[in-house]
């Protein structure tokens, strides 16, 4: 077999990472739409001019990649000798984006393998290379690709953003959720994983940013055991966000080894400028 890696915008690490330099991993990215001009979500955009024009748009839209270049990097991949593609790519839940590839990759009769993130974040990376090591270990694909989405299904992504009405506008949470929120100028807190079927979904509302923040974390590590988890706290615009996060974190646990990313911004213009995400995923 030799097998091809395919991951998109969503997965929210440096473009300098390792994994965007390996010969066999593919990039696909996202769309941004802010009032009718569309982006490309990839690392050549200005990142403080599109959270300026966020801020000022009537309309933000995201969408999933085009068939035609969906079809173009299928046949660039299956050129180079590839017969095998497995996708780390944003959760069923949040994008149509994994059908259309499989189907896509399907119709060109190459063998997929999907990997379901149930949500976005550092923890498709982290798919990826443990793939990587687990196959080369002569398990069969159906034997990592369960492993991997074990790991996948324990991994989990909380958030909190500073206004409730970009999940709104983007069809990400429901509009009574939202109006609540706007009406107490609260700071809500959501999630995004296996349980909550891949959706955006409340989970609590706090009105200090810095409250938020320790209740974030104490949300996000009530259930599982530091030790065996890599954390990654994404902000979108908000680096000073960040460190209050990871300063909170340090305090209670000062061992722990935390990443600081920024989100990308087709999850961006859905969580709105400010917004912070704690990733907690898994080794």
């Amino acid at each position: 077999m030799k097998i091809a890696y395919l991951v998109d915008s969503s997965i929210c690490i440096s473009y300098e990472d390792q994994l965007f330099k390996a010969e066999d991993c593919f990039f696909i990215p996202l769309h941004l739409m802010i009032d009718n001009n569309d982006y490309i979500d990839n690392d050549k955009l200005d990142r403080n001019m599109i959270i300026e024009e966020m801020k000022k748009a009537k309309k933000i839209v995201t969408s999933q990649p085009t068939i035609f270049e969906v079809e173009a990097m299928i046949d660039d991949i299956i050129d180079q000798g590839y017969d095998v593609l497995v996708c780390a790519l944003i959760g069923s839940g949040l994008s149509g984006t994994q059908n259309l590839i499989y189907s896509c990759a399907l119709n060109k009769k190459i063998t997929v393998v999907n990997l379901d993130s149930k949500g976005v974040g550092p923890m498709q990376g982290h798919a990826i290379k443990m793939f990587k090591e687990e196959i080369k270990l002569d398990n069969s694909l159906l034997d990592v690709q369960a492993k991997v989405q074990h790991m996948l299904d324990v991994s989990n992504c909380y958030a909190v953003v500073d206004d409730l009405n970009y999940l709104k506008r983007g069809g990400r949470i429901n509009l009574s959720s939202a109006a609540v929120g706007s009406l107490l100028r609260v700071k809500p807190l959501v999630m995004c994983n296996k349980d909550s079927f891949g959706k955006v979904v409340p989970i609590g509302k706090v009105r200090v940013r810095s409250k938020a923040y320790e209740k974030l974390a104490q949300l996000a590590f009530e259930e599982i055991d530091l030790d065996e988890y890599k954390l990654s706290i994404a902000h979108f615009g908000s680096k000073e966000n960040a460190k209050i996060m990871e300063d909170i974190i340090l305090k209670e646990t000062p061992d722990a080894l935390i990443d600081t990313i920024e989100l990308c911004y087709a999850v961006g213009a859905h969580t709105g400028p400010g917004s912070l995400a704690l990733f907690t995923t898994r080794k």
